[in-house]
């Protein structure tokens, strides 16, 4: 029975994490060209270009779709 317990917590601890294990490659925000692409669409945003934002941020989203800034903004 002790075994079977062992056995179970080792099943939960690679499943639960194994996803961690896995490199994302998750561009930094900070960087550019991410920063001033950001940095334009919150400016867009603001001067009530609302179109020309949201195509921009398409754009974002297109070229990065597992990054979230997109999707946000």
């Amino acid at each position: 029975m002790q075994s079977v317990k062992i056995f179970f917590f080792l099943y939960c601890f690679i499943f639960l994490f194994k996803p961690s294990f896995a490199q994302v490659n998750i561009p930094d925000p900070a960087a550019e060209p991410l920063k001033s692409i950001i940095l334009e669409g919150i400016d867009l945003t603001l001067n009530n270009n609302f179109d020309s934002a949201m195509n921009l941020y398409q754009e974002l989203i297109d070229s990065f779709p597992h990054y979230p800034a997109g999707y946000f903004y």
